[in-house]
């Protein structure tokens, strides 16, 4: 499908006001984070979701690949925050090994979602679905239809 729809929850929630839009066909990816959060007492703060071509980022940890999953929604960048502490997890502290967010993270990875941290360039703030690797076609179709590209 090609629907984009807004998605939050107690866990996960869009830093800074901003909205967290992903595809339609995201929703257990998303849905399998949202859980490993509330198991942890995390909250995991968006800070991209779906995005347009002409979006322009200023201060992305990684420049967008061309196949970008975040170009159909079907990834999420984010911050996670500890609840019982406050404790903030960025790009920095995120995969670095060590840390509370370490179980968080390998709970997700387990249950299925890629994870950023452990691509060839890592970008630890970065989860998907791997649509762009396992089903290109569909990923193509999509970035067709929700960017406009004829």
């Amino acid at each position: 499908m090609t629907t984009i729809i807004e998605y939050a929850s107690k866990h996960i929630k869009g830093y800074n006001g901003k909205k967290v839009l992903i595809n339609i066909d995201f929703l257990p990816t998303i849905q399998i984070i949202d859980d490993a959060c509330k198991a942890h007492g995390f909250i995991f703060w968006v800070t991209n979701s779906f995005r347009k071509d002409a979006d322009v980022l200023t201060g992305t940890v990684v420049t967008p690949a061309n196949m970008s999953n975040h170009k159909v929604g079907h990834g999420i960048d984010g911050n996670l925050q500890y609840i019982k502490t406050g404790e903030w997890f960025n790009s920095v502290k995120m995969g670095d090994s060590s840390g509370i967010d370490e179980v968080l993270i390998q709970e997700i990875i387990n249950k299925g979602v890629r994870y950023g941290g452990n691509f060839r360039k890592e970008d630890n703030v970065h989860f998907d679905d791997a649509l762009n690797v396992n089903k290109p076609d569909e990923w193509k179709e999509k970035y067709r239809v929700l960017q406009g590209v004829a």
